[in-house]
């Protein structure tokens, strides 16, 4: 039985250097660039469309779809290995897979193979990847990358964190850091960690480490907690929020909804409270929602919810928190605007509202224009 190892880790992560490496020696063969966990997704969503178009959306499909999707990935590993091995030869044992999904995507992996083994490749989120922040750009928009660039990094490291313990001695990181330092040595420890001895030193383009952000660009990603908080736990250097965060209304409402889900109330309260001092703004009033709900006081966060959709689609967290209120009667004059929204997440949230108030399923995500979508 041929063993999958899954390389994984944020962009620019080196990935496909260290794979390259690992094929060095004749027991591994890298397969790159495919995508396992995107192509079990795909069959999955293909599998629950057709059983839904065939049986309806109470027939329960998921029950029986995802088992036999997660028993689908080792005959996949195998079949890529016969196909390999006619096609090219080898006596390889393992297979090496290297994606930038793997890190997003982990989940589906951890759940298709039990038996496999993974490789992270953990870097500080502050150096970011390459082209990731425009270097001839306004402050504003190297700060909004910045931020994007946090939720990305986030969005790739913090599933492998969440399932590290379960994984034990099948999960190895490797530190950036410390492989552009001493590459052969690290390379070494991940051969021995793979029961070989060899070989020793790294042959290919010397890995290097991103430049680490500065300026606007590290003010927005300060503004993502959940990036912070993770970073911490790896073990790096704290990040305190910039200075900018308070004066920038997308930096500020992702700033305050992740002091809130740390149940620091008293410090995203005084974020929103400088923002909001140039002027109402459709993220900071459902943010303000978001903090007032988790202060308590549902009356005033369905007030600042009401007046962020005064405001349009920009802030469809709000619509979808009042939609969740299924009993207001405010929701009844949002249903005929939510029913046109050009974002897919507000009518969806029309779906669930429609669904809750008694229409059955079908009629309600074709009645909100969400056939065939998860909602």
């Amino acid at each position: 039985m041929t063993r999958a190892l899954f390389l994984v880790g944020a962009p620019g992560a080196g990935l496909i250097g260290l794979a390259r490496e690992l094929e060095r020696d004749a027991a591994f063969r890298a397969l790159m660039p495919w995508n396992v966990p995107a192509a079990l997704a795909r069959l999955r969503a293909g599998a629950t469309h057709r059983a839904i178009v065939w049986q309806g959306l109470e027939s329960g499909a998921p029950q029986w779809i995802e088992p036999a999707v997660r028993a689908f990935g080792p005959v996949l590993v195998e079949h890529l290995a016969e196909r390999e091995r006619a096609e090219h030869g080898g006596g390889f044992e393992s297979l090496v897979f290297a994606h930038v999904d793997h890190g997003a995507r982990f989940d589906e992996l951890f759940h298709a193979f039990p038996d496999a083994r993974f490789v992270e490749l953990v870097r500080d989120g502050r150096r970011a990847a390459s082209g990731r922040i425009p270097q001839a750009a306004s402050d504003a928009e190297r700060a909004h990358a910045g931020l994007a660039w946090a939720r990305a990094w986030h969005a790739h490291v913090a599933p492998v964190r969440a399932r590290e313990r379960e994984l034990g001695e099948r999960l190895l990181v490797v530190r950036e850091e410390e492989l552009a330092a001493e590459p052969s040595a690290e390379l070494a420890r991940v051969f021995r960690w793979l029961g070989r001895d060899e070989p020793s030193t790294w042959d290919g383009p010397r890995p290097w480490l991103r430049a680490p952000l500065t300026g606007a660009a590290l003010s927005g990603f300060s503004a993502c907690r959940p990036a912070c908080a993770l970073l911490e736990e790896l073990d790096y250097p704290p990040q305190p929020l910039g200075e900018r965060v308070a004066h920038d209304a997308e930096l500020a409402a992702a700033a305050a909804r992740g002091l809130i889900a740390e149940a620091h109330l008293d410090a995203a309260h005084h974020v929103l409270e400088r923002a909001l001092s140039a002027g109402p703004e459709a993220r900071l009033l459902a943010a303000l929602g978001a903090l007032e709900f988790a202060r308590g006081d549902e009356e005033r966060a369905l007030a600042a919810w009401r007046a962020a959709v005064e405001f349009g689609e920009a802030a469809p967290e709000a619509w979808v928190a009042l939609f969740a209120r299924t009993a207001r009667p405010e929701t009844l004059a949002l249903a005929p605007r939510a029913r046109v929204a050009k974002d897919v997440t507000i009518r969806q949230a029309l779906a669930r509202w429609l669904a809750a108030r008694g229409l059955d399923r079908e009629a309600a995500e074709i009645a909100a224009g969400v056939e065939h979508t998860s909602w």
